[in-house]
């Protein structure tokens, strides 16, 4: 899953400055993403990748209800053996990329913002860029509609043929190496969507804005929370990453959870939590209803935390 922090507060300021100016309402104008992600080195990989990708296995950010509306855009969900086959007689170097994940969305707001009709042309704009840019070395594309923002994945196989060696090769340099190379990716991506969709533009060059994985999130969730991890969630909430509109965006009140004795047991331990801790507070209650969580595990957290301020409470 993927945590969607793109933009800096310097950015969305500069966004709003620019709406303003061309509208003179409320804003209508948003970002392009075309993220990079991660490299993919080997099979088992690439198993792990179809099962988050086909939600084959439970996905704490996705929404299991809206499920059906995901789909294949590009390739079929047997994405392991079409691998295979894409890669089949090529000799693999042991630190080669065999794969690389992308990211193509936008921000929060702009799918929502639209028609149906416009909606599939959109999906379909990303379709069509993905096949213009990587042809069959795209070798599956899907959308998710199970997690906040609408978004697609791309999973691409960088298969070249050497003519001085006369054979196939993997080579992932040739799309995505170094910072030029990246930079003109948003830039071709951009353009192409503006294209179609004139209120979707660019992200700022040279921004500060990072993409936060959603590991970050899992720290909060894992059996193995340790001192570290507490002042690592702590840090980004001081920073506004975990306060984000993902966070912020308490869909599910107290009131509807507050159904079973567990659950009460769970509202009444939060409560106990001391200022400092306020942030786990707001976090606990939006990962409980909107991830589909179960009790105990933040239960677990609660525990956690709590024997923690005693000891220290202790040391002092």
């Amino acid at each position: 899953m993927y945590q969607k922090n793109y933009s800096t507060e310097e950015d969305k300021g500069l966004l709003e400055k620019y709406n303003k100016k061309v509208t003179g309402a409320r804003a209508n104008v948003y970002f392009c993403v075309f993220r990079v992600g991660k490299k993919i080195k080997d099979l088992g990989q690439v198993e792990a990748f179809q099962k988050h990708m086909e939600r084959e296995m439970d996905v704490i950010n996705a929404d299991p209800r809206q499920k059906d509306k995901n789909r294949v855009l590009i390739g079929n969900n047997n994405i392991v053996e079409n691998v295979k086959n894409h890669v089949y007689g090529i000799k693999i170097r042991s630190n080669a990329n065999i794969a690389t994940d992308l990211v193509l969305t936008t921000g929060n707001g702009f799918y929502n913002s639209l028609p149906p009709q416009e909606r599939e042309t959109w999906i379909q704009e990303n379709v069509k860029f993905l096949k213009e840019n990587f042809g069959d070395n795209c070798i599956y594309a899907t959308l998710h509609m199970d997690e906040t923002t609408p978004h697609l994945h791309a999973l691409i196989v960088p298969k070249f043929y050497n003519n001085e060696k006369n054979r196939y090769e993997l080579s992932s340099n040739k799309y995505f190496d170094g910072i030029e190379k990246m930079r003109a990716w948003q830039d071709k991506y951009s353009n192409h969507m503006n294209k179609k969709f004139n209120n979707l533009i660019r992200g700022v060059r040279g921004s500060k804005a990072k993409h936060m994985d959603i590991k970050t999130y899992y720290s909060l969730i894992t059996k193995k929370l340790d001192l570290i991890d507490d002042r690592q969630v702590l840090a980004y909430a001081k920073h506004s990453y975990l306060l984000e509109k993902r966070v912020k965006a308490l869909e599910y009140t107290l009131m509807e959870i507050e159904k079973n004795e567990d659950t009460k047991d769970l509202v009444e331990k939060i409560n106990k939590l001391d200022k400092n801790n306020k942030i786990y507070k707001e976090t606990i209650r939006t990962i409980t209803k909107k991830y589909g969580l179960k009790e105990k595990d933040i239960l677990d957290i609660v525990s956690k935390i709590e024997n923690k301020n005693d000891k220290k409470e202790r040391e002092r």
